[in-house]
């Protein structure tokens, strides 16, 4: 009985500080992700595997941003264990690509990069509306494609610096392929590696993978409520999918009449 009583005063009193000082319960919850996020980054190391963090909505994204930071700063010393996650359909995406490049450079840690396009173009926007603030994303598909290159180029130029090219745009990827020649850097480089979703693209990361690059396949797993809208929103995110499925589906028939005829 008195252990309950102690538990019920100990209770309200935290209740009742939370309530009056809610800066506490902020303090507390952002410790807490801290450390969840620090115990699976130490799981992670113990096995030398690579985390990237994603990106998300504009309003939450300089909170994750600041928490990847933090990680970087504690992990990244020797290895790039944890990756950032680069928005390129954002105006500001370039400047702040540079401005973290250039701040793990000065605190000589080793910075990560994952490079994607976004998927929340129209929800941004609305966002913007109606919360009164500047339309945080370019104005056109052709200045995204543009911002993504020069942050690919960014990076390259780049060697200390470690890369993830996620895009299943064939053009980007070129992009990317060639931008690795003209600089002398080799396919299997550690530093820089492709990604595509699985089942998407696969004749494009089969192709990497034939020649020598670094290419990863990533699957969503979960809830199918949930993958669904996630599949989607990379469906939008990357528009040229729809442009290369007529391309997939005449490999996968022709691979498939190789295989039952023994003629390619």
């Amino acid at each position: 009985l008195l252990l309950l009583l102690l538990l019920v005063t100990y209770y309200n009193l935290l209740l009742l500080l939370l309530t009056k000082y809610p800066h506490l319960l902020l303090y507390f919850l952002t410790h807490l992700t801290f450390s969840r996020c620090d115990e699976l980054v130490q799981y992670a190391r113990e096995r030398r595997v690579k985390l990237l963090i994603d990106a998300e909505h504009h309003c939450f994204q300089p909170a994750i941003d600041n928490f990847v930071l933090a990680l970087q700063r504690k992990h990244n010393q020797d290895f790039p264990y944890i990756y950032q996650t680069f928005q390129c359909y954002k105006k500001e995406a370039l400047e702040l690509l540079a401005l973290d490049k250039e701040r793990a450079l000065r605190e000589n840690w080793k910075f990560a990069a994952k490079l994607v396009r976004g998927a929340y173009m129209e929800y941004e926007r609305d966002e913007a509306i109606k919360h009164g603030y500047p339309d945080p994303i370019h104005r056109s598909l052709d200045m995204t494609h543009a911002t993504y290159n020069k942050a690919v180029d960014m990076l390259l130029n780049s060697p200390d610096v470690s890369v993830l090219i996620a895009t299943h745009n064939q053009a980007s990827v070129i992009h990317g392929i060639w931008g690795m020649i003209e600089r002398g850097i080799p396919p299997d480089t550690e530093r820089i590696a492709f990604a595509q979703l699985y089942g998407m693209a696969d004749t494009l990361s089969e192709t990497l993978a034939k020649h020598g690059y670094v290419v990863y396949k990533y699957m969503p797993y979960g809830d199918v409520p949930l993958v669904i809208p996630y599949l989607l929103r990379r469906a939008i995110e990357n528009s040229s999918i729809s442009i290369g499925a007529g391309f997939e589906k005449k490999m996968v028939r022709k691979e498939l009449w190789r295989r039952f005829t023994g003629h390619s």
